[in-house]
């Protein structure tokens, strides 16, 4: 059975709902959407009762059985480091907030960037919910092409001569929020001016940034995106139709829809019949190739991901690099 209880917005509620469904002896609790209230919850658990949550970004710090659809995805880091690797690249800087997310994508890059001989040449964070960055932009550009500008004898605006310079990168794992700040300071100071490529990952590639940002903004920009397998296809026309036929109207945005793949994950993971904590923590994190109305989810070193992939932002789309590589190849592009 399934037992539904709203808490208004109320956080003392939520944790009194969390408590109350805890000693009901229930199985597994989708909610808590806010990072402050699922901590609460997750910290509020006599057992260990499986938690999932749609949109909470604090997964890493809420301790075993706690999960989120939008917590970090350090393999999706790695994939853009080895895309990295593969363009040569002789320099790297990260610019990215103070979160444990951002953080965890950033030691991934990083890891492998080492691994592949690529220099990280600096970090630099900022506080959580700015909306200003030039301090590390500007350090950041300085670490990528200072030393070479004095050797080359360039100045910054020199754009007749940036044909000289080494191929280096800025990597970015920043949350979509922050892209309509970051993207805009990073043509104002110049990045573009100086040849540094944007990376970054899905931050990027969030459908309503990508139609609400101005397409010359992250025209360009890599990161990764969802997967747009047939499988996936099909994840998403099976909830849409579901729910359009439940509720006699258009699915608009995705909010229903990441809500619905918490509690499929949920399911999944409760198929087998096993119902005492443990088991359902093992049968979830054993969780692989589910596909939701939002991708095709597996859990991996105990966080949800979606299958994703390298692309390239172009015209507000994001482009997969194995199809803008077959299309160069054949010489369309």
């Amino acid at each position: 059975s399934v037992d539904f209880r709203d808490d208004g917005g109320d956080p003392s509620v939520s944790l009194q709902s969390m408590r109350a469904l805890d000693q009901a002896g229930v199985v597994g609790i989708v909610g808590f959407l806010q990072d402050d209230d699922f901590l609460a919850a997750a910290d509020a658990r006599a057992r260990p009762v499986v938690l999932v949550s749609p949109t909470a970004r604090s997964a890493d710090r809420a301790g075993a059985a706690a999960y989120s659809l939008e917590g970090s995805d350090p393999g999706a880091a790695e994939a853009v480091a080895r895309y990295a690797a593969s363009r040569a690249y002789q320099r790297i800087a990260m610019v990215y907030p103070q979160t444990p997310n951002a953080e965890a994508e950033a030691d991934a890059f990083e890891l492998i960037a080492e691994r592949l001989g690529m220099p990280v040449v600096g970090r630099f964070g900022y506080e959580a919910g700015a909306t200003f960055f030039e301090p590390q932009i500007s350090a950041a550009l300085n670490a990528l092409r200072s030393e070479e500008l004095d050797r080359l004898a360039l100045a910054p605006n020199d754009t007749l001569h940036m044909e000289e310079l080494e191929p280096t990168a800025l990597f970015m794992p920043i949350p979509p929020e922050d892209v309509e700040f970051l993207a805009p300071q990073i043509i104002h100071f110049g990045l573009d001016t100086l040849a540094v490529e944007i990376l970054g990952t899905s931050g990027w590639t969030d459908p309503q940034i990508l139609t609400s940002v101005e397409a010359r903004l992250t025209t360009g920009v890599i990161a990764t995106a969802p997967v747009v397998s047939e499988r996936a296809l099909e994840g998403q026309a099976r909830f849409r139709d579901a729910y359009e036929s439940r509720y006699q109207r258009s699915l608009v945005g995705a909010t229903a829809s990441v809500g619905y793949d918490a509690a499929l994950l949920l399911l999944e993971a409760l198929r087998a019949g096993r119902i005492e904590p443990d088991e359902v923590r093992e049968s979830f994190e054993s969780l692989e190739g589910i596909s939701g109305a939002t991708g095709v989810f597996s859990v991996v070193r105990g966080r949800v991901v979606r299958d994703t992939e390298v692309v390239r932002i172009e015209d507000q789309m994001a482009v997969p690099i194995e199809r803008i590589s077959l299309g160069s190849k054949n010489g369309r592009r």
